[in-house]
């Protein structure tokens, strides 16, 4: 067939526009040209759809790995905060679970290094050797009987009847080292038979150990050939211990007056002292007055007179203002070398600590690597050896003091730790320090209190007080003080509280009370072993429908002021399948569904974002309100209060599970270290509601009782029970209705008792 094709027309053209056969020609080529683009474009498209496909396919949705990335990191942020309200006596669950934006985060925790203070270590060291003077003295047989928690150990001197009224909860300790000439073979005598004194006699013959045994009937009696300071400080792997060091010298001078006040002017101000060296007496008179945390270093005496009301350092024990404000108060140095929590005394030279009648709360330091050395000393003196060695024996031998010098290492990661080499310590008579080149050298300067005399180094006088909370002192770590004696007396006076909680070494302790205090637990010396440092490793798991994990992991670092320290945190969104291989159903805004085969499990490089891709599903959005797993029993937390501002306050005393808040004391007390009466408590628990509704809530208190739910999204904190049941009263019941959800929330139930009998009880039913 023959095809006729019309005459060519005229090709139209534009005005102006001539018309040639170029023209013409090109435009007869455009729709080639399109054709071909089309072609090559559906190429394109087949391409980008092909590889949309995917990696769709070989990656989760972006929208399930967003909502899984912030769930797990959601969880960690509340195992933290859990972790560090709980402390650092070991984790607070080995495993938790949160659900969080419509996903359940399981995690998991592992306790890593752990420090405790206090580990094995002697409640009192008498380090003297003189065998004409006492070493360990009470008031003798008719005074009152004072507790002292934990052994004691003996180095020398006389043990009579003047030491019966102590009595310790273990055994009593005698030395019978001998290193002549230093060490007299005849370590102990008893010279109360008059005209003439008995003989000395050697530790373990019969003399010697009846006459201990009747002064210390409590106690039992042992012999060791070990001197003292091979038994001072803490337990550190088998039989070593680790002597106490001294730290660096805090490098700046202060003036014996008080550096800053808040508010600056007007009556009753907070008096402010910074570490530093104070080679001038320091008196300090009636009011408030506060030492900010770090290293004090005294060449002459301080001395507190009645009315005096003292904290040093930041902790357990408030103080009149804290280490931040006092940083930044309007007269404050500028270099103010506030460090760590807590503070250290050190005494050199003529410096000695002299109370009366005052208030004295130390709170235990814990520090960093640049000032170790006093970690958990309240009081510590400076010793050095004479060299050379005296050829006559020495009323109180000490080994010379070395300082912890890590900060001036080039490399100080080897030494960063109280198990290091030696090369880390220096002799504390050749250290010097120097704020920088151009300043002064300074140095240590030994204690020049006679060894082992009757002068004090630390003396505490609660004869006339009128209350405890005005006439207190508390030392919350070591008493370290070997040169001199430490003279706690409190005479006939009830009106007292005497707190010393981290053992005691001293040429000689003279424990002079013919009276207990009016509270028990206004009572306690010795030592008392506590976590104050832990490491905990927290993994938190999200697993979305389709099999793929979300794995955050953190390394805290948590102390027992409640500071704490990440050391590291990552979130994986992509870490692989739990599974080999499975199928998901992701839904759209169409009733067509998308099937994702999720791929074998692959390693990634840890990363704290999200990678973002765009597909075509959209977005499915759900929100729960989280509900923590419950659980079967309380976290029981107790603490011995000074004065009504410490309840509830800084790092529990005593901590235990309990399985149910149904207790009636009685006079008694909850146990371990809490005393019968000011003390406080606070249960925690997580408890499942299955039904929503009201709930009836019966409280019981003798004094106060309070009652708190914990919010599971914000974390903010609700009081559920009447204002009015927080005081002093006998046994009082309340009852209130509270409406709750359906879902697990955190109760919390505080209690404190101020005297006399004591219970706490509550329950709850479904209206």
């Amino acid at each position: 067939m023959m095809h006729q094709f019309p005459s060519r027309r005229p090709a139209q053209s534009c005005p102006g526009e001539e018309i040639t056969p170029d023209t013409a020609r090109d435009r007869g080529s455009v729709l080639p040209l399109v054709l071909a683009l089309m072609v090559v474009g559906s190429l394109s498209v087949v391409a980008l759809l092909t590889f949309a496909t995917t990696l769709f396919t070989n990656r989760p949705p972006i929208e399930v790995r967003d909502r899984t990335f912030w769930s797990a990191k959601s969880a960690m942020s509340m195992a933290m905060v859990l972790q560090n309200a709980h402390g650092p006596d070991g984790c607070y669950e080995s495993t938790d679970s949160f659900t969080l934006n419509g996903f359940t985060a399981n995690v998991t925790c592992a306790e890593g290094a752990s420090f405790a203070t206090g580990r094995g270590r002697y409640a009192v060291i008498t380090t003297g050797n003189d065998a004409t003077r006492r070493q360990f003295v009470g008031r003798g047989a008719g005074a009152t009987v004072k507790p002292i928690t934990g052994p004691i150990f003996v180095n020398g001197g006389i043990v009579d009847n003047s030491s019966r009224d102590l009595a310790p909860d273990s055994t009593v300790t005698l030395s019978n080292y001998s290193a002549s000439p230093l060490t007299p073979t005849a370590r102990y005598g008893d010279y109360t038979t008059a005209p003439q004194p008995q003989p000395a006699a050697v530790c373990g013959s019969p003399v010697v150990q009846a006459q201990v045994t009747a002064s210390l009937p409590s106690a039992g009696l042992t012999c060791v050939a070990t001197p003292w300071w091979q038994l001072a400080g803490d337990e550190i792997a088998g039989p070593s211990r680790s002597y106490p060091l001294l730290p660096p010298l805090p490098p700046y001078e202060r003036p014996s007056v008080a550096q800053a006040r808040i508010p600056a002017t007007g009556p009753n101000p907070c008096n402010i002292y910074f570490p530093g060296q104070y080679p001038t007496a320091l008196t300090l008179g009636a009011g408030d007055h506060y030492f900010a945390s770090g290293l004090y270093y005294f060449t002459a005496p301080l001395t507190l007179t009645a009315g005096a009301r003292v904290v040093a350092g930041e902790g357990k024990y408030p103080g009149c203002t804290v280490d931040g404000e006092a940083a930044f108060s309007s007269t404050a140095p500028r270099a103010h070398s506030i460090t760590g929590a807590g503070a250290t005394f050190l005494f050199g030279a003529a410096g000695r600590l002299v109370s009366t009648d005052a208030s004295l709360r130390i709170n235990r330091r814990v520090s960093d690597v640049s000032t170790r050395g006093s970690d958990t000393v309240s009081i510590r003196s400076v010793n050095f050896n004479v060299t050379p060695p005296p050829a006559v024996s020495q009323p109180v031998e000490i080994p010379n003091d070395q300082v912890f010098i890590s900060e001036t290492f080039t490399n100080p990661t080897s030494c960063d730790t109280l198990l290091s080499t030696t090369a880390c310590y220096r002799s504390a008579a050749s250290y010097t320090s120097q704020v920088n080149a151009a300043a002064p050298v300074t140095r240590y300067t030994t204690s020049a209190l006679p060894l082992g005399i009757d002068d004090a180094i630390v003396q505490i006088n609660q004869r006339n007080g009128t209350t405890a909370n005005a006439n207190q002192f508390i030392a919350d770590g070591y008493v370290f003080v070997p040169n001199a004696r430490v003279v706690l007396d409190g005479a006939t006076n009830t009106n007292y509280r005497l707190r010393m909680t981290g053992g005691v070494v001293a040429s000689a302790l003279d424990v002079g009370y013919s009276a207990p205090p009016a509270g028990s637990n206004n009572w306690f010396l010795g030592v008392f072993s506590e976590p104050i440092q832990l490491e905990v490793g927290l993994t938190a798991t999200v697993t979305a429908p389709n099999q793929q994990r979300t794995i955050s992991r953190a390394t805290l670092q948590v102390h027992e002021n409640q500071s704490y320290a990440i050391r590291g945190w990552t979130v994986d969104p992509n870490v692989g399948v739990a599974t080999t291989t499975t199928t998901t159903t992701v839904p759209t805004t169409t009733s067509s569904t998308t099937t994702t085969t999720v791929p074998p499990a692959t390693t990634s490089s840890t990363t704290t974002t999200t990678t973002t891709t765009t597909t075509t599903v959209p977005p499915t959005t759900t929100t729960t309100v989280p509900c923590p797993t419950p659980q079967t029993s309380w976290a029981g937390q107790y603490w011995n209060d000074s004065s009504p501002a410490d309840r509830l306050v800084g790092t529990p005393d005593f901590t235990r599970t309990d399985a149910a808040v149904n207790f009636d004391w009685g006079g008694g007390s909850p146990g371990g270290t809490i005393g019968n009466n000011n003390f406080s408590a606070r249960w925690t628990r997580d408890v499942g509601f299955t039904q929503a509704g009201n709930y009836r809530f019966t409280m019981r208190g003798d004094d106060g009782v309070r009652l708190f739910i914990r919010n599971n999204t914000t974390g903010a904190r609700t009081q559920l029970s009447p204002a009015g049941a927080w005081t002093d009263q006998s046994a009082t019941t309340y009852t209130f209705d509270v409406p709750l959800t359906a879902c697990t929330h955190r109760l919390e139930f505080e209690f404190y008792e101020a005297g006399g009998q004591a219970s706490a009880q509550l329950s709850w039913v479904k209206l």
